[in-house]
Formats: structure tokens, C-alpha cells, sequence
């Protein structure tokens, strides 16, 4: 089964989906686009290091830069591969691995151009097994980079800088006492007594 059979069923406009995630879209335009080709043809190693640098950590050295990088994706492949053994047939493995230390950004993305163009060159049916290994690659940066967009959204930042006084806040206001983990899977709120309960 190829990737784009993964999405025969759904009734929303994927056009709309993949215009606005890129990195998702079975066909990997991102692949194709001018910048890409260019960088990679000029083997420009750290063009997308700097993108992500200048977008998400401007104060960090390319060696942090890719190292976060590789975090946030294994956050994001933890979570997608989660969804595919509750959500998917097993018939379809859509699983990803995570990505090993240390990463290369520039190769990862080179693999991906490299398998792409190689499936479908030629052919009249592309070779799926090398458009899945494309695809996979670039998902694994689509995922890195959609994490780290939204662990950088300021709501995220400021809701992080300001858990521990909102906290602090609670424990005031409302006296609470014997504060204790949760212990629920789902969420690890903190829970309190009430003085008055």
C-alpha cells in the first residue's frame, strides 16, 4: 500500500492540508522547490540549520540548533507513531524511527531528494518503497519543524515562565495544603486540599 492510499477515504479538502503543511503532502513539492534544489545541488550544508536557526534560536550555535531539532522531531515521531498503532490498519505501517544522534540535517533532506528522484525516474509507476523512504525523511523535518514552531509560540513560553508563580498564586489565594502529583496518565496536574474541605 503506497502513501497516498492512506488518504483515499478522507472527505476534506487535502489540497487545503497540504498547502498549508508542506513537509506532509505525499508528493514532497518541498522536494522540488527552487531553494532546495539549489542548496542541495550547492551542497549549501547549513541552509537548513539557518532556517531554523533564524526562525526559532537565534542565540544558539548550529551544533544546539540540530540537536533541538532532533528532540522536537522524536517528540513529534513519539506522538505520530502513538496515533498509528491506536488509529491505523496493521496492514499499513506508517510508523517512523526515531532519529539517532548525531543528526544531519543537510543529509537527511539530500537522502530524501535523492530516493525521490530515483523512484520516479524513468518509471511509469514510481518505485513506492523509495518514495516512502523520501517521504518519511521529509516528514521526520516536517515534524521537528511543526513542534518547534509551536514550543516557540510566545502562549507556550509564557504559559512555561509562568506555571511555577500561577502556582504560587493558587497556593496563596486559596490555601491550599498537601500538595501530591496526580498520577494520571493522561495529565500530571497537581491537585490540592482545600483548608476548608
Amino acid at each position: 500500500m503506497g502513501v497516498k492510499e492512506l488518504y483515499l477515504g478522507s472527505r476534506i479538502d487535502l489540497d487545503a492540508v497540504w498547502n498549508r503543511f508542506i513537509f506532509f503532502d505525499p508528493d514532497m513539492p518541498y522536494l522540488g522547490y527552487k531553494i532546495v534544489r539549489n542548496s542541495i545541488g550547492a551542497e549549501k550544508k547549513d541552509f537548513l540549520l539557518q532556517q531554523l536557526k533564524s526562525n526559532f534560536l537565534p542565540q544558539e550555535d548550529h551544533e544546539t540548533v540540530q540537536e533541538e531539532f532532533r528532540k522536537a522531531a522524536n517528540m513529534g515521531i513519539g506522538t505520530l507513531n502513538f496515533f498509528c498503532d491506536r488509529y491505523l490498519p496493521n496492514e499499513f505501517n506508517f510508523r517512523i524511527g526515531r532519529l539517532e544522534r548525531p543528526l544531519d540535517l543537510f543529509e537527511l533532506i539530500n537522502k530524501a531528494r535523492e530516493d525521490w528522484i530515483s523512484a520516479r525516474n524513468g518509471k511509469h509507476i514510481p518505485d513506492p518503497n523509495l518514495m516512502f523512504s523520501a517521504y518519511t525523511n521529509v516528514r521526520n523535518f516536517g515534524l521537528g519543524y511543526r513542534v518547534m514552531t509551536i514550543d516557540t509560540t510566545p502562549e507556550v513560553i509564557s504559559s512555561l515562565r509562568n506555571y511555577t508563580p500561577l502556582l504560587e498564586w493558587f497556593k496563596e489565594k486559596l490555601d491550599f495544603q498537601e500538595f501530591r502529583n496526580s498520577n494520571n496518565q493522561e495529565t500530571d496536574l497537581i491537585h490540592g486540599k482545600l483548608l476548608w474541605e
